[in-house]
């Protein structure tokens, strides 16, 4: 893909990537799998990019995720693409506090169980608490309080064979049991 080096990735950021991504979103907010799509920009473009992750969310992306999870609360495409962009954005703190404060904890467990049959979202709803709750113990009290505990125990009771399922939802597990 076009966006799948970290060059690329920059070049793409530099030259209004991020905001057309954005403009896409909240333009097509019916579309379901136009949501899906730019989910999946948000996450190409905030690999290994902090300046794009820095531009993402100063355009206000994670709003627009949030939204078509809402939208879209039972298509496992989009939930398992938003639930990776989330994970994407959060590779700081200021990042994780902020998507934990606008919902995206609530937003993922809805997520993971609203699709509680489909692995992909099982997979990166686990991951996606894990990378959140890292290193914040508020994040983790209220990703506790809206259910990550049940969800990512569930997701391993349903898929006991998933290796990505046990590897996150075990992370994730081991992270929220942390004060």
């Amino acid at each position: 893909s076009a966006s799948g080096s970290d060059s690329n990735r920059a070049e793409i950021g530099a030259g209004g990537g991020v905001v057309a991504v954005a403009e896409a979103m909240r333009a097509h907010r019916e579309d379901s799998s136009l949501q899906a799509f730019g989910c999946t920009a948000v996450t190409n473009l905030a690999h290994n990019s902090a300046r794009n992750r820095q531009q993402l969310a100063e355009v206000g992306v994670v709003n627009d995720v949030l939204i078509a999870m809402q939208r879209w609360p039972e298509d496992p495409k989009l939930q398992r693409q938003a639930c990776w962009a989330l994970l994407t954005l959060a590779a700081s703190d200021l990042a994780a506090a902020d998507i934990t404060r606008k919902g995206g904890v609530a937003a993922i467990v809805a997520a993971m169980t609203n699709c509680a049959d489909d692995p992909s979202v099982q997979h990166f709803g686990c991951w996606s608490l894990a990378n959140l709750v890292w290193d914040i113990a508020a994040v983790r009290a209220t990703a506790r309080a809206q259910g990550g505990v049940e969800v990512c125990k569930a997701a391993l009771r349903r898929f006991p064979r998933h290796a990505g399922i046990a590897e996150k939802g075990r992370l994730a597990l081991s992270k929220l049991a942390l004060k």
